[in-house]
């Protein structure tokens, strides 16, 4: 029973850990948005020429913040779910076969991105779930008959 409790302990810390995480990425890239407006003017105190650091500095900046708003965009919205390359390692410690969980297929023929679904996060963002999108989006009846 103790056993228990402190591995839910654990869990439930590991995700307020992983939620505080995101959070704070979320917030950097957010200022960092804010940094790389092209629109706004700054003064920089440099006694060289350094247009060109400016413009490579702030081409940098906007394509690591597109980048990471694109790439959490497809994590939240299940895009990589069940994919071989990151259920494999944990199939692997587990002795079980999640094979079953990707749905495009496992291996060389199997693709990096799902694509027959977009936007699950969309509704839970706003506060509805509805099973027929949501379900889809996060694997929840292929999850479910896995672990049964």
């Amino acid at each position: 029973e103790s056993q228990r409790m402190f591995s839910d302990m654990l869990v439930m810390a590991s995700l307020s850990l992983q939620f505080g995480a995101v959070q704070c990425a979320m917030l950097l890239f957010g200022r960092a948005l804010s940094l790389a407006n092209p629109f706004a003017t700054r003064v920089w105190f440099c006694e060289y020429e350094d247009v060109w650091a400016v413009i490579i500095g702030r081409v940098f900046i906007a394509g690591a913040s597109i980048f990471g708003s694109l790439f959490v965009f497809l994590c939240s919205n299940g895009h990589f779910m069940g994919q071989d390359y990151l259920t494999k390692p944990m199939a692997d410690f587990l002795h079980i076969d999640l094979s079953s969980l990707d749905p495009d297929g496992s291996g060389v023929e199997g693709g990096w991105v799902r694509l027959d679904m977009a936007f699950s996060a969309v509704p839970t963002v706003v506060g509805f779930w509805t099973d027929r999108w949501n379900l889809r989006g996060y694997l929840v009846k292929e999850r479910a008959l896995l672990y049964a």
